[in-house]
């Protein structure tokens, strides 16, 4: 397979605009940080703190990405993962980071 075959729509026509076709994301993020500043001398202090993010989000298709997926070729990789039914399901990332001077 060539990069051709994989990213020109079934078209054939590589100035068609369904070339970059994606999904949209529905998102829903939440974090909390909390951090303090402690004085450890008159000149030395310090900053920690801890922060945690929790990510939510699902790819959808809107009607004009479904026709686009439709024209599309069988090898771009946004039109396999949409028939693998890869947009049916939340994703869900968690995060915990700390921080320390």
């Amino acid at each position: 397979m060539t990069l051709e075959e994989t990213y020109i729509p079934s078209s054939g026509n590589p100035s068609s605009w369904y070339d970059f076709i994606g999904p949209s994301v529905k998102q829903d993020i939440f974090n909390v940080a909390i951090q303090d500043k402690i004085n450890l001398t008159e000149k030395l202090d310090t900053t920690i703190g801890l922060r945690y993010d929790n990510y939510n989000y699902k790819p959808y298709m809107d009607e004009i990405n479904k026709k686009g997926i439709e024209k599309a070729s069988k090898y771009y990789p946004v039109r396999i993962d949409y028939e693998n039914g890869e947009f049916d399901h939340n994703n869900k990332m968690d995060n915990i980071g700390g921080m320390f001077p």
